[in-house]
């Protein structure tokens, strides 16, 4: 298989997938799947604030190449 990080194994490839079609509709994925794309390389993010968390919080800008190698390979197995 192509994936080779612990972010790209089989379990996280479908939530990856999900929210990189969503974010390519453009719709903004939930936290977790952005931290999830970020972390893995296949979106470009900004960082946001926010006054009622303490967390960082991120806001996807933009789909990488690699996101966009991803998206096309699994729509090949459609």
């Amino acid at each position: 298989m192509f994936f080779k990080r612990r972010d790209e194994q089989p379990e996280n490839v479908e939530t990856i997938v999900t929210a990189l079609r969503a974010f390519a509709d453009g719709v903004n994925p939930d936290s977790d799947a952005t931290k999830l794309m970020r972390d893995g390389g296949y979106i470009i993010v900004a960082e946001t604030t926010n006054i009622q968390s303490r967390e960082r919080e991120y806001f996807g800008m933009s789909i990488t190449a690699k996101g966009r190698a991803i998206l096309e390979r699994s729509n090949t197995r459609l």
